[in-house]
C-alpha cells in the first residue's frame, strides 16, 4: 500500500473516531429527581389510608378539589424576589401601591362548581379571564373560559400523543382534584383554553359528558409561581415582602389562583371574612385573589379566632354568586394556608402555530446532579414541514435565572450537532413556566432535525432540569423515546435522558414553536445537514495529502 493511501486511511479512521466522541458523550452519574413535594406526600399517604380504611374518617375535612402537585419549591422558601413584572400587562408594578385595590368590576360572574370538586379549574379560568380583560383581548361581558373542559381531559386521553394524568384515586374524574401545574400542563400543551359557549358545563353528575375535542382559542405563555403567603409569625418581614409582591403582580396581571385551606367554622358568615389561625392544615380548595384592602379591620372575622393586624385579601370564589358577598370574601393577610400563587399570563392563539413537545404533562419534578449547579438541557425535533421557529418555552426553578438559548438545524446525532441557528440570552424574573420570543425566526425544512438547548444556572439549587416523567399513581402514561431528551454539564456532552434517567420515562420539558412558511420552490437551495459537511470535509482529505506529499 502506498503511503499516499496509508495516509488516507490514517485520516479515515482517525474523522470516524472524532466523529463519535462528538455524537456519543461518555457516561454520567444518573440524574436524580428532586425530593417530592412533602404536601404530595402527606397527601398520597392519607389518601391511601382513607382508601385502606375503604371510607373517610368522620374527623377528616372536605377536600373541594385541590390536590397538591409533586413539585417541590421548597428551595424558595425564605427567598423574597425582587420585581417580578417589566411594565407589563394592566399597569406597571409602582414602589407605591394604593392602599386598596379591586378588580371586581372588570371580573366575569361568578360561577359555580357544584356539585364537582374542580375548584382548581375554576381558578385557573378565572386568572386566565382576568389577565386577558386587563389586556384588553377580552371583556368582561364576553369572555367565558370552559372549566369543564380542563375537568375532563386532565384524567381523559384527549389523544395519544395528549394523554390524561391517572386517576389513582378510586372517585369520578370529576371529583378527583387536581392542582395549577396540571392546568398549566394542559394548557401549555394546547388543551384549552376554549369557550365555555362551546362547551357546555353540567350541572348534575348525571349529565357528565365528553366533550368534542377543539382547537385553542388563547395561549399560555406564562405561568410565573410566586410562592407562598403563608410565612410563619416569626417571618413578618418577609411575609410583607411577599404580599408586596403579589399586590404588584395582581396589578400588572390580573388575578391570581391561590390554594387555601377551607374550614366552615372559620368563617364570619355575616361579614364573610376568613381567618382560619393555623399554618399546618393542607390545602384543600383553590381560589382566586382579585384584590385587597390594607385597612380591612381585624374585627371583622369571627370572634375568638381574630387576626393581630387589619388588612385582608379580596377573594373569588367559585361557589355561585350567591354564596357570600355576591361569589366574594376576604382573607386575612395573616392567614397561614395561603400557597401557591401562580399567574396565568395568556395571550391569543395564533391558528397555524405547531407545538414541538415531548411533555404532554408537563412538570413532574425537576432533575439534576448534586454540586452542579450549571447545566444544559436540550430536546431534538423533527420538522414536520417547512416552518419558521419563533419562540421556545420551559420551566425555571429560581427567580431572577439566567438562560441561554441556542437552536441548532441539521442535527445529526447530539443536539449540537448541528449549525448553530440561533442564540438568546434572557433572566426570567420568576420560576415557572416561561416563553421565551425569538428576535428573529430559525426557518427548518420538513425532515430536518433541530434543537433547543437551554443553558441555565442557580444558586439556590441544583435541582435545574424540569422533567416530565412515569411517577406511579400520577403520571404513568409519560412516554419517552431515545434521541428525544438530552442533558449535560459542560455543553459538550449530552447524554441521552433515557440513559441518564434510567427507567424514569423523562422528557425535558422544552416546547418549540413554529409556524408554516412557503416551500422553497427548487430543491437545490438550503443548507446542510452536519452529516453531509462531514462528507464534504473527507472528500477534500486527498487533496490536502496530496500538496503534502
Amino acid at each position: 500500500m502506498s503511503k499516499f493511501f496509508q495516509r488516507k486511511s490514517v485520516v479515515f479512521v482517525i474523522m470516524i473516531f472524532v466523529t463519535v466522541m462528538i455524537y456519543v458523550a461518555p457516561a454520567a452519574a444518573a440524574l436524580k429527581a428532586a425530593p417530592l413535594n412533602p404536601d404530595f406526600v402527606k397527601w398520597r399517604e392519607a389518601r391511601e389510608t382513607a382508601a385502606n380504611a375503604k371510607a373517610l374518617s368522620a374527623t377528616q375535612k372536605p377536600n373541594y378539589g385541590y390536590v397538591p402537585s409533586p413539585v417541590n419549591w421548597s428551595h424558595l422558601k425564605g427567598v423574597v424576589y425582587s420585581a417580578v413584572l417589566d411594565s407589563i400587562g394592566r399597569k406597571s408594578a409602582s414602589a407605591t401601591l394604593p392602599v386598596s385595590y379591586d378588580l371586581r368590576t372588570s371580573m366575569p360572574p361568578v360561577r359555580n362548581q357544584n356539585p364537582f370538586s374542580n375548584c382548581w379549574t375554576y381558578a385557573a379560568m378565572a386568572a386566565t379571564e382576568s389577565n386577558l380583560i386587563g389586556k384588553r383581548l377580552a371583556s368582561s361581558s364576553d369572555i367565558d373560559l370552559s372549566e369543564w373542559y380542563l375537568t375532563y381531559f386532565v384524567y381523559n386521553d384527549e389523544s395519544s400523543l395528549k394523554p390524561g394524568f391517572t386517576n389513582s384515586s378510586g372517585k369520578a374524574y370529576y371529583d378527583t382534584g387536581g392542582n395549577d401545574w396540571k392546568a398549566v400542563a394542559l394548557l401549555s400543551r394546547g388543551t384549552g383554553s376554549v369557550s365555555g359557549l362551546k362547551v357546555e358545563t353540567p350541572v348534575r353528575s348525571e349529565d357528565v359528558y365528553a366533550p368534542n375535542v377543539m382547537e385553542r382559542e388563547w395561549k399560555l405563555k406564562n405561568a410565573l409561581y410566586l410562592g407562598n403567603l403563608s410565612a410563619n409569625r416569626e417571618e413578618v418581614q418577609i411575609a410583607a415582602k411577599r404580599i408586596q409582591l403579589v399586590k404588584e403582580t395582581i396589578m400588572a396581571y390580573g388575578a391570581v389562583s391561590v390554594g387555601i385551606y377551607w374550614d366552615n367554622d372559620a368563617v364570619n358568615n355575616e361579614k364573610f371574612a376568613y381567618y382560619s389561625g393555623n399554618y399546618h392544615y393542607q390545602t384543600n380548595h383553590a381560589v382566586t385573589i382579585v384584590g385587597w384592602d390594607d385597612e380591612y379591620p381585624s374585627n371583622n372575622f369571627k370572634e375568638g379566632n381574630r387576626p393581630k393586624e387589619n388588612g385582608a385579601w379580596l377573594v373569588r370564589n367559585s361557589w355561585g354568586a350567591r354564596w357570600g358577598d355576591e361569589g366574594y370574601f376576604h382573607v386575612s393577610y395573616e392567614e397561614g394556608t395561603l400557597c401557591n400563587v401562580v399567574v396565568f399570563d395568556t395571550v391569543s392563539a395564533s391558528d397555524d402555530e405547531k407545538i414541538y413537545q415531548y411533555d404532554p404533562l408537563g412538570l413532574v419534578a425537576f432533575f439534576g446532579q448534586e454540586g452542579k449547579n450549571e447545566v444544559y438541557f436540550a430536546n431534538i425535533f423533527t420538522a414536520g414541514a417547512y416552518e419558521a421557529v419563533n419562540s421556545v418555552a420551559f420551566y425555571t426553578t429560581a427567580p431572577d435565572q439566567p438562560c441561554e438559548i441556542k437552536i441548532y438545524t441539521g442535527c445529526d446525532g447530539s443536539p449540537v450537532s448541528g449549525k448553530l441557528a440561533k442564540t438568546a440570552a434572557v433572566t426570567l424574573k420568576a420560576p415557572g413556566y416561561n416563553t421565551v420570543e425569538l428576535d428573529a425566526p430559525v426557518k427548518v425544512v420538513k425532515g430536518e432535525r433541530f434543537s433547543v438547548v437551554v443553558k441555565t444556572s442557580s444558586g439556590l439549587t441544583d435541582n435545574l432540569i424540569p422533567v416530565e416523567c412515569l411517577l406511579p399513581g400520577y403520571s404513568d402514561k409519560a412516554t419517552a423515546e431515545q434521541g428525544q431528551s438530552w442533558v449535560s454539564f459542560d455543553g459538550k456532552n449530552f447524554e441521552d435522558t433515557m440513559v441518564s434517567a434510567a427507567k424514569a420515562k423523562a422528557n425535558v420539558c422544552v416546547k418549540a414553536f413554529a409556524t408554516a412558511t412557503p416551500a422553497p420552490a427548487a430543491s437545490s437551495g438550503g443548507g446542510c445537514s452536519a452529516g453531509f459537511a462531514a462528507l464534504a470535509l473527507l472528500a477534500l482529505v486527498p487533496i490536502i495529502l496530496k500538496k503534502r506529499s
